[in-house]
């Protein structure tokens, strides 16, 4: 299945490299809107976005909008690291953020000891997915923010 992302917006430096830092935001789960997100029911790896090749990510920020259905794991990274972003304690997908606050990572394979991502360099095109595990997902939404940097035709 195709991710589809909203890009929030994308700022650049006027010089030879041409790099944008862009804002990604995409939601995932069986309330998801299909024209922002990625719709599903079921477990398995879902993709949620694409880096471009010779991407750089800065930062991911998470927040479950809906409650998942109870049983329901979700860790977030890509397909050398499937919690290498999101740890599902991190996600806390049976518990919706009502307060706006958005999460942040703590120690997991691409962030530090302080919970810090130092830039993950991505030398071609790199799938972060969605792991969805222990129980079929009836219920439930969350969205997914990526701030990377790339080649501003990317």
């Amino acid at each position: 299945m195709a991710s589809k992302t909203i890009v929030n917006g994308s700022m650049g430096l006027a010089d030879e490299s041409q790099q944008v830092v862009r804002c990604a935001r995409v939601e995932y789960g069986p309330n998801a809107d299909t024209a922002k997100g990625v719709v599903f029911t079921t477990t398995g790896v879902k993709t949620l976005f694409t880096l471009p090749a010779n991407a750089v990510l800065f930062d991911a920020k998470h927040r479950v909008l809906t409650a998942f259905s109870s049983s329901v794991t979700i860790t977030i990274g890509d397909t050398s690291q499937a919690a290498g972003l999101f740890a599902s304690a991190d996600i806390a997908p049976q518990s919706a953020v009502t307060t706006g606050i958005l999460k942040a990572n703590a120690v997991s394979a691409y962030f530090n000891a302080t919970g810090k991502l130092g830039g993950y360099a991505v030398p071609s095109a790199r799938n972060i997915n969605a792991t969805v595990a222990a129980a079929a997902p009836a219920a439930g939404k969350a969205e997914l923010f990526i701030v990377y940097a790339c080649n501003a035709a990317d």
